[in-house]
């Protein structure tokens, strides 16, 4: 199988609600959302970028994030 990678765009919701999706499927214990989507993009602009990987189809099969690691504090 050959998948493409793209970026999806800010203003994509259709992707973005497909990474959402995908993501919380794929780890269920950190989920995203997306109200989380907009706020980060409204708190830290053109920080850090979201992908889609679509199948020879185009249907979306994965996701990848680059930009801010989250850090937690100690509990």
């Amino acid at each position: 199988m050959t998948a493409t990678i793209r970026r999806i765009g800010p203003d994509d919701d259709a992707a973005l609600a497909d990474y959402v999706r995908i993501r919380n499927a794929v780890a269920p214990e950190n989920t995203d959302s997306l109200e989380q989507i907009a706020w980060q993009a409204a708190t830290y602009p053109g920080d850090g970028a979201r992908f889609l990987a679509l199948d020879e189809g185009g249907t979306p099969i994965g996701t990848a994030t680059a930009g801010r690691i989250w850090m937690y504090g100690p509990e």
